[in-house]
């Protein structure tokens, strides 16, 4: 008896543990809800757990329905990406990424279209210690420790969104900046340093600060805008010279009066030419 008992215990045991493990256990885990009080869960998922402080859906009915129901900041089957950022059209970014157009742009160690996949960093044995994040892989190289995958560079593929000088990222241009031929950055406005990576902020006071100055490509299409007609002017007027220096050097006039111009030639009367045609009256007789 005390053997039946015995083995009658221990299944018991091995039937609670399974069921606690097959619904997800939530065992020194806070905010987190195991899904056992849901029959239709359990059968149709075999293990299921709501983290991050989301709750079982008690109407559960099948693969179609949400298992849980997930807090505003959170996503996911069992809410656990945390750091949501709500976009437009109901779409979302995961681990506090940043919603871009259509897209993500996901913070250091997170990859996805929602930024939904951790991506460990590689750990380098030389330099030791040293970590190529963003996907980069590990050279061996001292010099250029990783070999790093666009658009992240930098010495540990920290750098995003720039633009490589060279293969691997190690030299880069941030902030829409350019590389030039013989090494160094083309800074776009608003940006210095090396890579451009550093704010000009006597551009920003200048250009947000009140004062009255101008931007670089401003004054060229404010300088534009008055030389092209100008020069359209001193053209034309140079050309009336030029005309007026030929005339005075064939003799004529500069500029002739009115009073001056030859008078036009008489308009004929057509009256008093047809009687001066016609046969005068015939002369008188001769007295007798």
């Amino acid at each position: 008896m005390g053997t039946h008992g015995f083995r009658f215990g221990t299944v018991l045991f091995l039937a609670l543990a399974t069921t606690s493990a097959l619904a997800g256990d939530c065992t020194g885990l806070a905010n987190c809800a195991d899904c056992t009080n849901v029959p239709a869960i359990i059968n149709e998922n075999s293990a299921h757990r709501c983290l991050n402080g989301g709750t079982c859906n008690t109407g559960y009915s099948g693969p179609s329905d949400d298992i849980c129901t997930c807090p505003d900041t959170t996503e996911g089957v069992d809410c656990g990406i945390t750091g949501v950022t709500r976009c437009g059209g109901g779409r979302w970014c995961g681990n506090t990424g940043e919603c871009s157009g259509f897209a993500c742009d996901c913070t250091v160690g997170y990859t996805g279209a929602r930024c939904e996949e951790s991506v460990p960093p590689a750990n380098c044995n030389n330099p030791s210690g040293h970590q190529c994040q963003h996907g980069g892989l590990c050279t061996g190289n001292n010099n250029k420790p990783c070999n790093c995958v666009s658009p992240n560079g930098g010495p540990s593929c920290e750098k995003k969104d720039v633009t490589f000088c060279e293969q691997g990222g190690y030299t880069y241009c941030e902030n829409g900046g350019s590389c030039k031929v013989g090494g160094g950055c083309d800074c776009d406005e608003g940006f210095i340093g090396n890579t451009c990576g550093e704010i000009d902020r006597e551009w920003m006071k200048q250009r947000h600060g009140g004062s009255s100055g101008a931007s670089k490509k401003e004054v060229i299409n404010v300088a534009a805008a008055v030389a092209v007609p100008l020069c359209l002017v001193i053209a034309a007027g140079s050309g009336f010279m030029c005309f007026m220096v030929r005339r005075e050097r064939k003799g004529a006039p500069l500029f002739m009066k009115l009073d001056d111009s030859p008078a036009p030639p008489p308009v004929p009367d057509l009256e008093m030419s047809a009687q001066n045609a016609l046969p005068g009256p015939p002369a008188p007789p001769p007295k007798a």
